[in-house]
């Protein structure tokens, strides 16, 4: 509505409607489900410059780009599925890596050292092929003087648990593992350059910091606050993922799951090996209203 093309590169096809891939001018997604080795094999890479060299009307654009490198593998017969990664980076930090661990993640032995450090090694050369792709990417939108007036955000959906907890919990579920995840911030006019954000944030931020980056209107019924912004100390922030939920202020924790509901310090526990368990959960309840409220 405010003249902005809208164009989407994925490397997947489900997360088309997941996000609403009918809202963008353009969605490319691939044509393949999860692939066997390294998921994207720079098929996307090339979507990206093409549509970038290509001559396009003087408008405003809103690219976005999924990658899906630094996640297990499908399970296919022979095939190991415990990130997979194209080379040079499958066993970039431990060379032999692969051998040392089943082909399936669930025959996984959480005691075996060997193996933890093994699936630690592949998960990094996973990020080490993401941050490749972007060294890729960022030169070109340089060149191509694309993100002088641009706001850029680089993030992830959720962690990975890598036997932190005696077991694979997927994604994390809501230990800090699962919920920290990259967020980084490139203001176009450099507001907050170079400063590291100790508040706690929420991706539910990243929209109202579109929004009001572009100078565009905040519907008030959207969580979140924007990034650009002053940020609260005591703020409280909730997400949920299936079954499991957590809610956070300050330094504290609530967590809720099928064994109840846990509360943590973060400060005095950082590796959430002490939480006590409440007997009611009206704090978190408390909480989780303070995270939906527009003031």
């Amino acid at each position: 509505d405010h003249g902005y093309t809208t164009v989407a590169f994925d490397v997947i096809t489900f997360v088309r409607g997941m996000t609403g891939g009918y809202a963008f001018d353009s969605y490319v997604d691939s044509e393949s489900s999860l692939k066997p080795s390294g998921i994207s094999d720079g098929e996307l890479t090339d979507n990206v410059l093409t549509w970038l060299m290509a001559p396009r009307e003087e408008r405003p654009f809103f690219l976005f780009l999924h990658l899906f490198d630094v996640h297990q593998g499908p399970i296919r017969p022979g095939k190991h599925s415990i990130y997979p990664a194209p080379e040079p980076f499958q066993e970039f930090f431990q060379p032999g890596a692969t051998q040392k661990l089943p082909l399936v993640s669930w025959e996984l032995d959480p005691k075996n050292a060997e193996q933890r450090e093994a699936m630690t090694a592949l998960y990094d050369g996973g990020i080490r092929y993401l941050d490749s792709r972007l060294e890729q990417w960022f030169p070109d939108f340089e060149r191509r003087d694309l993100l002088a007036n641009t706001l850029t955000i680089v993030t992830a959906d959720h962690g990975e648990n890598l036997l932190e907890r005696g077991r694979l919990t997927g994604h994390g579920r809501f230990w800090n593992e699962g919920i920290q995840v990259p967020l980084i911030v490139r203001h176009p006019r450099g507001v907050g350059a170079g400063k590291r954000v100790s508040e706690n944030v929420h991706l539910g931020d990243i929209v109202p910091t579109v929004l009001d980056t572009l100078g565009l209107a905040v519907d008030p019924g959207l969580p979140g606050k924007s990034l650009v912004g002053p940020l609260s100390d005591q703020r409280e922030i909730f997400g949920v993922m299936d079954i499991h939920s957590y809610a956070l202020l300050g330094r504290r924790k609530i967590a809720g799951g099928q064994a109840g509901f846990l509360s943590l310090d973060l400060a005095a526990d950082p590796e959430e090996k002490k939480g006590v368990v409440l007997s009611d959960h009206a704090l978190f309840d408390q909480w989780c209203a303070g995270a939906f409220d527009a003031d």
